[in-house]
């Protein structure tokens, strides 16, 4: 029943968590959920009434054996024994106490068998995870000084469990403080450039070198230290603003650092609320939480590396939900308040790509076209294509 009773579980997740509420409002699936939830019920009964005579023999088998002990076999030792003068009184009660808790031992058993099949899953799984090994970190190398060169050298990589390469052959390089470009269409390898970068995968084949050494010279620590990164899916947590941005226990020392922080991404009109910092996030245990919009939400994550002062910043997508103002603000940022940082931003809104120092065009888990935009649109080649459509959408020109 397990494999039901997980369904209904889903579906009751997805009526009381607020990420599905709009949707689930707005559209039909609704109903289609419900149905989902009914049809599991359904199957929990058909598998009731499939076992239902083992079901009920081990749901009955503590009744039975209470029977047994407390009435059968009692009553036997009183007629048998007592009666007949062949133990005394506190015998009688030393064995009755015996046999109580030797009835308590085989209820229990009763009642855990079960449960065994249930727990013979977790036991199965627990023991998976007993028998996995943290990948070896050999590098021992610290990662330290300002931002270092990066070179991709030759990089393919294929997922686990997948057979087709999302990289293949990619080659290219970041200069310290550069600011590059990566885009491309959906699918084209973007995003797990950036994960290959920051060691949450290893390159199938090729390498990344970091000021002349491999990436894998360093200590993991170390080496993700240097970095401060915004995904495409960035979370809040049920804390403070200030501690939501510092990602670490806050208190006055570093109060002015998210000051600087929210200024930078303007993330209030003006100064703000003077509470700001101490507002909770969100409402699951504080009634008067602040909700936030997709654009403050990413903000705040946009705040979070201005916060951390790391010298290579990676954002992808990080203007996605922004509006033309604060797009305009936070491209502004880019150039001033990170210039002497080195930034590697993906984006598909390519209003930001006029800026950067190198623009890498990417398709098929290759990049076929590099250089300035103004290289790029000179060349008339696939992001010289890709921009002229955002631009008439937008009804602007080059």
């Amino acid at each position: 029943m397990m494999v039901y009773r997980r369904k209904m579980d889903y579906t009751d997740r997805l009526f009381y968590l607020g990420d599905y509420a709009k949707e689930i409002r707005v559209n039909q699936i609704a109903g289609m959920l419900i149905e989902d939830y009914k049809k599991a019920v359904r199957d929990i009964r058909r598998v009731i009434a499939k076992y239902s005579a083992p079901i009920v023999l081990f749901a009955h088998l503590e009744d039975i054996s209470t029977l047994f002990f407390d009435v059968i076999y009692v009553t036997s030792l009183v007629l048998r024994l007592v009666l007949k003068g062949l133990i005394t009184v506190g015998d009688f009660v030393s064995m009755i106490n015996s046999a109580w808790t030797l009835s308590n031992n085989i209820r229990a058993i009763a009642k855990q068998v079960n449960e065994l099949n249930d727990h013979s899953i977790y036991i199965g799984r627990y023991r998976t995870f007993l028998s996995a090994t943290d990948e070896p970190d050999p590098g021992d190398k610290l990662l330290e000084g300002s931002a270092p060169h990066i070179r991709f050298h030759d990089v393919q990589f294929c997922y686990p469990n997948e057979e087709k390469d999302v990289l293949n052959g990619v080659t290219f390089g970041v200069k310290p403080h550069e600011k590059i470009a990566l885009v491309g269409y959906n699918g084209s390898g973007k995003s797990t450039l950036v994960k290959l970068l920051l060691r949450l995968y290893e390159p199938r084949q090729g390498g990344i070198d970091v000021d002349g050494f491999d990436a894998k010279a360093y200590s993991l620590n170390s080496y993700r230290a240097g970095f401060g990164a915004v995904f495409q899916d960035y979370n809040l947590y049920e804390v403070s603003l200030a501690e939501n941005i510092a990602m670490e226990e806050a208190d006055e020392p570093q109060y002015g650092r998210v000051r600087d922080a929210i200024s930078a991404v303007r993330l209030f009109a003006g100064n703000g609320p003077e509470d700001a910092l101490f507002r909770h996030v969100g409402k699951e245990f504080d009634e008067n939480g602040s909700m936030l919009s997709g654009g403050e939400s990413q903000k705040i994550a946009i705040a979070r590396v201005i916060y951390s002062s790391r010298d290579i910043i990676v954002l992808d997508e990080p203007s996605a939900a922004l509006d033309p103002e604060s797009e305009y603000y936070f491209n502004k940022l880019i150039t001033e308040k990170l210039a002497f940082k080195t930034v590697i931003i993906i984006s598909h809104r390519l209003s930001t790509t006029r800026m950067m120092d190198k623009v890498f065009m990417m398709e098929k888990g290759k990049i076929i076209e590099s250089g300035t935009h103004n290289e790029l649109m000179e060349l008339k080649g696939k992001y010289a294509q890709m921009y002229k459509v955002q631009a008439l959408r937008y009804g602007v020109s080059e």
